[in-house]
């Protein structure tokens, strides 16, 4: 799909090309224009030039600070937490608690909630 649209595009350019050489020789020259007053446009505005400078720095420093945030977000949500937690068995019978290291979320299930839950065998006439 990427090579239709590529082709398409292009050629697209070349049908909008002149064939006639006058013709290109304006377009060339009204490219270079562009070109040349674009690339020296910094020359012409030294102001506008030096304010979009300072605003660009500003910029730039907000974005670090937003990206080391997000790492450091992104480090706490993944890193295992070292801090312990209780089970609920050992702390209700009355005895010291049980302290379980807390695990990722790759197996979050202890391992009563894997036992199936029962059923009787009598079926329901319907």
């Amino acid at each position: 799909m990427f090579l239709v649209r590529s082709a398409f595009w292009i050629a697209l350019i070349i049908w909008l090309i002149p064939s006639d050489p006058a013709k290109q020789a304006q377009m060339y020259e009204t490219a270079s224009t562009a070109i040349h007053r674009a690339a020296t446009f910094c020359d012409r505005n030294a102001t506008v030039c030096e304010s979009a400078e300072n605003y660009w720095g500003i910029f730039k420093d907000k974005a670090a600070v937003g990206a080391h945030m997000l790492g450091n977000l992104i480090n706490e949500r993944l890193a295992p937490s070292p801090t312990p937690r209780v089970t609920d068995g050992s702390a209700r019978r009355g005895g010291p608690p049980a302290l379980e290291r807390v695990q990722p979320a790759s197996d979050t299930l202890r391992p009563s909630d894997r036992v199936p839950e029962w059923r009787s065998n009598a079926r329901t006439q319907l």
